[in-house]
């Protein structure tokens, strides 16, 4: 669990993308009155499965998702369909800009902070 903003955050660090079972096995036990706020990998790549993962999941959660277009380092990006497909579920800001871990991190903070600040608004 981390604090953001005074508010509890559980987080699920492996994605999907590490190991598929665990993650979703992960999120079928999370129970909004427990954690109400949490914070996931996920790698759309999975198509389906992780569609249908994520519409279970917005069924008690307000979806936000935080894209890293590119990564540090490495040619990987996060193609434009993978992109649509999650905002289908919640709403999606990119970071474009390839930036050193720490930014990425503050980057990460500052989009949690407004979006959980706009829940229930």
């Amino acid at each position: 669990m981390v604090e953001i903003d005074g508010r509890l955050f559980t987080i699920r660090r492996m994605s999907n993308d590490d190991v598929f079972e665990p993650w979703k096995q992960y999120i079928a036990r999370l129970d909004p009155e427990l954690h109400k706020y949490v914070i996931l990998t996920v790698c759309p790549k999975r198509g389906a499965e992780v569609e249908d993962v994520l519409r279970e999941l917005a069924r008690t959660y307000d979806l936000f998702f935080w894209v890293m277009r590119h990564p540090f380092s490495g040619n990987r990006t996060v193609a434009t369909e993978e992109e649509h497909m999650l905002r289908t579920f919640g709403e999606v800001e990119v970071c474009e800009a390839r930036e050193s871990e720490e930014t990425r991190a503050a980057l990460l903070a500052q989009f949690i902070k407004i979006k959980v600040g706009n829940v229930g608004s």
